[in-house]
C-alpha cells in the first residue's frame, strides 16, 4: 500500500511529479509530457484542500511546454486570488480583464474590456486575468465571462496551446445561465466544448467540490481526474477500490499538495506538487499589495436577472424576435433593428445580440431556451 507523507513545498517554481501504481508504461502515466497536449483536467476535493493551487500548477507546468501559450485564469474568488499571477514568472506579460462599467488602474498590468480582447491577444500575453472585484456584481462578471467563452472557441487554428484555468466548474454553468440557457443546455455546452478543445487548441484545468451531480457530465470525459482530501464523506462508491491501494485514514487527512490521479485510459498514481510561491496567502490583500484602485459606474447596484441595458429578459427577447418577423414598415419591409431599438429605448447593438443569440441556439440545438421558456411561437425558427 502506498504511504502518503507530506513535502514542503519549494520558494522555487513548481512541479508536479506522480508514482503510477496501475498501467506505467501507459503513455498517459507520462503526465509532464502530456501537459503539451490539449486535454481536460479536473481536480475533484473537499474545501481548503489545495484544488486552487493545483489546477494554476497544471496550467503554469503546461504553458511552459514548447508549444505553450496564455493561461487565461477565470472565476476566480472574490479575494482577487487570480491577481496572484503579478509576481509569477510570467509576471511582465499579463492582461487583466474588467467590465465595461468598471475603471482599473493597475501599475504593474495593462487592463481590458473583456468583450474587446482579440485572439491576438492570447498570443501577445502569457496569462490573462479575469478578477471578480474587476466587475459590478457577480452576475456581470458571469454574464461576461460566459460571452468570452463562445469567443474563445472561435480559434480555427492554433500554434500555441491556451490553458483556461477555471476555479470552479458550477460557474461555466452559472455563466450560460446568465446568457439564457436553461441547467440541462448549459451542461451539454461545458460537455461539447470540453469534447472539441483540441479544435480550438485549449486545454482546462478546472476544480469542482462535488463528485456527482451535473459534475458528473464532464467529469465522465476529463483526461485526468486529481482527487484531493475529502475529508470525513470519504470516497464515492464508485471509487472504492482505491481503497485497496491506500488506507482510508490517509486519504480522508491527505495533505494539501499531495493527491491520487486517474488517467481516461486506467492508468492510476499518486504524486505530488509544490504549491506555487505566488499562489495568493488567506490573509493577504492582493489589490492593494499591487496598488490597483477601482471605480464602478453609479448604477453598479441594478439587478441583472431583470430587463437592463447590460441584460434583457426572457418576455423582452422573445418580444424583440416576435417583431423582427410580424412588424413592418409602411412600406411592407421587415422592421429594422434600428426600430426596433427605438421601440424599446435600446441600442441596435442589444438587438443585433439577441437575434444572433436566437438564431445561434435555433441552429445549434433546434430551439431558442429563452423563446421557449415563455411560450414564444418563433422558438424554433431564425430569424
Amino acid at each position: 500500500m502506498e504511504e502518503l507523507k507530506p513535502k514542503l513545498s519549494s520558494p522555487t517554481n513548481p512541479t508536479l511529479s506522480a508514482t503510477w501504481l496501475r498501467f506505467p508504461n501507459s503513455p498517459f502515466a507520462d503526465l509532464n509530457r502530456q501537459l503539451s497536449r490539449p486535454l481536460a483536467h479536473t481536480v475533484v476535493g473537499g474545501k481548503e484542500g489545495g484544488k486552487s493551487a493545483l489546477c494554476e500548477t497544471i496550467a503554469f507546468l503546461g504553458a511552459s511546454q514548447k508549444n505553450g501559450g496564455s493561461i487565461i485564469d477565470l472565476y476566480g474568488a472574490r479575494d482577487n486570488e487570480g491577481l496572484g499571477w503579478l509576481r509569477s514568472p510570467f509576471k511582465d506579460s499579463v492582461l487583466l480583464l474588467k467590465g465595461e462599467h468598471t475603471q482599473v488602474n493597475c501599475p504593474t498590468a495593462p487592463c481590458k474590456n473583456i468583450g474587446e480582447v482579440t485572439l491576438d491577444d492570447l498570443e501577445d500575453y502569457r496569462v490573462i486575468v479575469s478578477c471578480a472585484r474587476f466587475y459590478r456584481s457577480i452576475r456581470e462578471e458571469w454574464y461576461s465571462v460566459g460571452k468570452f467563452l463562445d469567443f474563445l472557441w472561435t480559434r480555427e487554428s492554433w500554434t500555441k496551446l491556451c490553458w483556461l484555468v477555471v476555479r470552479e466548474a458550477n460557474s461555466i454553468i452559472s455563466s450560460r445561465m446568465m446568457l439564457g440557457e436553461d441547467q440541462a443546455q448549459a451542461v451539454k455546452y461545458f460537455v461539447k466544448a470540453m469534447q472539441e478543445m483540441r479544435h480550438s487548441g485549449l486545454s482546462i484545468a478546472v476544480d469542482t467540490l462535488r463528485w456527482m451531480g451535473a459534475e458528473i457530465n464532464y467529469r465522465t470525459i476529463s483526461d485526468y481526474i486529481y482527487l484531493k482530501a475529502p475529508g470525513i464523506d470519504g470516497l464515492p462508491q464508485q471509487l472504492d477500490f482505491l481503497y485497496s491501494y491506500f488506507d482510508p485514514f490517509q486519504i480522508m487527512q491527505m495533505p494539501a499538495e499531495q493527491f491520487i490521479v486517474l488517467s481516461r485510459r486506467g492508468a492510476l498514481g499518486v504524486g505530488r506538487f509544490d504549491c506555487p510561491y505566488w499562489h495568493k496567502n488567506e490573509h493577504e490583500n492582493l489589490r492593494k499589495l499591487f496598488a490597483i484602485d477601482l471605480k464602478h459606474d453609479k448604477d453598479e447596484t441594478k439587478d441583472l436577472t431583470k430587463d437592463t441595458g447590460l441584460h434583457v429578459n426572457d418576455n423582452t427577447h422573445a418580444g424583440i424576435i416576435r417583431d423582427r418577423f410580424e412588424k413592418k414598415t409602411k412600406k411592407g419591409k421587415v422592421l429594422s433593428m434600428g426600430a426596433i431599438a427605438f421601440s424599446l429605448g435600446r441600442s441596435s447593438k442589444t438587438i443585433h445580440d439577441q437575434i444572433c443569440y436566437h438564431n445561434d441556439a435555433v441552429t445549434g440545438v433546434g430551439e431558442c431556451p429563452r423563446c421557449k421558456r415563455v411560450n414564444g411561437k418563433y422558438a424554433k425558427q431564425e430569424v
